[in-house]
């Protein structure tokens, strides 16, 4: 009696099943109109939530994109003034602006400020 021993199949790619095409019957037909709708409805709600995102993003509003060349006026400015930041430069010309507006460019002004922060 001689046995050979064979070795010891792990695993589905190591066992003989197989496989029979067409094993799963759908229950539903696809419908490729009711697929474009729900596409596009979790499409604009992506995009909602993408909005809102960008709202609560709080470090993109201490970002300011300039020239290099604006750059350094601020720093000019800023040895000038003896301010030790940016944006105590930039509040030093929105101030000096502001002197210079009428009382109703004043309202227009704390009106589109109050409309971009909420």
């Amino acid at each position: 009696m001689t046995e050979e021993k064979q070795p010891k199949k792990t695993g589905m790619l190591g066992s003989k099943l197989e496989r029979k095409s067409g094993n799963y019957v759908p229950d539903k037909k696809y419908d490729e109109q009711k697929e474009n709708i729900k596409l596009d409805s979790t499409n604009n709600q992506e995009t909602q939530k993408k909005i809102s995102k960008s709202n609560e993003r709080k470090n993109q509003q201490a970002q300011l994109k300039i020239s290099q060349s604006l750059k350094d006026e601020i720093i000019a400015i800023k040895a000038l003034t003896n301010t030790k930041y940016e944006y105590e430069v930039i509040q030093l010309l929105i101030d000096q602006y502001k002197k210079t507006l009428t009382p109703e460019d004043i309202k227009k002004l704390r009106l589109i400020s109050e409309l971009n922060i909420g």
